[in-house]
């Protein structure tokens, strides 16, 4: 399991770095939050694992001291692309690590409920159409307004 653990996080972070490749802070952002929903999608077993699985099943104190890095980690990624959001003025002012935690919770409840199948939502690219334009929504609510 801290195998699976390790593994899951080193391709997950893989995932996430495609946010990079954005020209602008914004687009930095959004294609971070595109790398999540692959990763979900293209890896679903380690998606479970890493955030699904309640921390206590777990189990052995090493994995959860190991996950807990591990996340931060990735979590710190995501603080950053906001950050760079709010100091480009395109994020509204607020703490970088509140506006992280609900941008990641909005991901990971769309990821989550389609892979649970708990969505009404048929099809893969229906799917993703729809987790596109959520986000989207979602980031213009906390976007600056002119």
């Amino acid at each position: 399991l801290f195998n699976l653990v390790v593994r899951g996080s080193g391709i997950f972070l893989e995932y996430l770095s495609r946010g990079l490749k954005g020209k602008t802070p914004k687009e930095r952002l959004f294609l971070c939050g595109e790398a999540y929903c692959d990763f979900a999608l293209e890896h679903p077993s380690y998606y479970r694992i890493l955030f699904m699985a309640p921390k206590e099943h777990l189990g052995l104190e090493r994995l959860n001291k190991m996950a807990v890095n591990e996340f931060a980690c990735t979590f710190t990624f995501l603080i950053d692309r906001v950050r760079e959001c709010m100091e480009a003025n395109v994020l509204s002012q607020n703490k970088p690590e509140k506006i992280a935690a609900m941008l990641w919770a909005h991901n990971h409840g769309l990821c989550s409920l389609h892979l649970s199948n708990h969505l009404d939502v048929v099809g893969l690219k229906n799917f993703r159409q729809m987790y596109t334009e959520s986000c989207e929504a979602f980031l213009s609510s906390l976007s600056v307004t002119a």
